[in-house]
This record gives C-alpha cells, structure tokens and sequence, in this order.
C-alpha cells in the first residue's frame, strides 16, 4: 500500500492516480444503472466534473434490496453480534486499506484542504 500523502500536492498526486468507479455496487458487483443514466458529480472546491456516476432509479433499488433482503434472512449478518460483524484486526485492515482513497474523494467532494486552501 502506498504511504498517505503528506502535503497537498501528495494528495493531488494520489487524487489523479485514482480509478474512481462510476457504476452502483449492487449485489457485490459494479453496474451501470439499469436504464444507463448517469450524473456529474462536481468538485465543489473548483467546479470540474470527479466523474459522471450511475443515476440509480427504482428499479437499481430493487435489484439492490434483493440479495440485502436474502442476506438479512439468512441471518448470518442480521443475527450477528456487532462484535461479530466486523472484529477489530478486520476494522483496522478496512480503514489501512481504503483510508487515502477514501479521504482522497472525501477532500475533493466535500471541503478545503486541511490546509485550508481548496
């Protein structure tokens, strides 16, 4: 894993280097949307299009509440302690792993740099 960038220009480097998916994950695969309708989705600190990313309508939703629905009955995640359901070693490999990207993205959709600039 790469180190977390450490400055803006690291973290403008790492943003560049990213492939941000631009379909739903549904049922543990990305798609498009089921009628292939997308939407921008801008960076508020400069106004560019991040990427145009699936527009889920009603029908995305019922081909993602199916297999959630068969999960959640069979009971494996539903009836599972929260200590169960993600353990402290998996916790920190979640974040070790999607922490940069994820704050990558969160940076550039959301707020200013820590720095304060934008």
């Amino acid at each position: 894993m790469p180190s977390t960038p450490d400055s803006r220009a690291g973290w403008a480097s790492y943003a560049r280097a990213l492939t941000i998916r631009d379909h739903a994950f549904i049922d543990g695969a990305f798609q498009p949307a089921a009628d292939a309708d997308t939407f921008p989705s801008i960076n508020p600190a400069d106004g560019t299009v991040i990427a145009d990313v699936a527009a889920c309508g009603p029908d995305d939703v019922d081909l993602a509440v199916a297999p959630a629905r068969r999960s959640f009955e069979a009971g494996s995640w539903s009836r599972a302690t929260p200590a169960r359901r993600l353990t402290a070693e998996e916790t920190t490999e979640l974040f070790s792993s999607t922490t940069p990207a994820a704050s990558s993205c969160w940076c550039q959709s959301s707020r200013p740099a820590p720095d304060g600039t934008a």
